[in-house]
């Protein structure tokens, strides 16, 4: 009778290590040397229609690689910012440089927005690391309906 005993005793003492064994190692925790600060891509978004936008209107940012034909995989940040005041509106868009390759292509995207609808749209291309203080430009367009 003993020796069932022991054997389920093994049995159980392997079950309960199992786990630790097979979990993935921890990683610890990136130093503040390791961690790449983000950087800011600065915008200044217009529309020259002379109107004013209705109040809960949002000017989404979009920092775009447009040489993947993947758009999903294309983006490396986005922004968003409601719209509180009359144009140009300033916004910006912060990204890892680590993301940005410098043999492609990149665009920032401006969209204003109102409850889901586009308003506006435009794209300026960029060299997100070459761009330093100065602001994008971006002259959005109306969207025909």
């Amino acid at each position: 009778m003993a020796r069932p005993l022991a054997l389920i005793g093994a049995v159980l003492l392997l079950a309960a290590l199992l786990p630790a064994a097979c979990s993935p190692a921890r990683r610890a925790a990136p130093s503040a040397s390791t961690v790449t600060p983000l950087t800011d891509l600065r915008a200044e978004v217009a529309y020259a229609e002379r109107m004013p936008l209705p109040p809960g209107c949002t000017l989404f940012l979009t920092l775009e690689n447009i040489s993947s034909l993947n758009r999903a995989e294309g983006t490396v940040a986005t922004a968003f910012i409601p719209v509180k005041a009359a144009p140009p509106f300033t916004a910006r868009v912060r990204f890892d440089p680590r993301r940005i390759d410098s043999r492609l292509t990149y665009s920032l995207n401006a969209r204003i927005e109102l409850k889901g609808q586009v308003l506006f749209t435009g794209a300026a291309r960029v060299n997100p690391l070459a761009q330093g203080d100065d602001p994008v430009s971006i002259q959005v367009r109306m969207v025909r309906r």
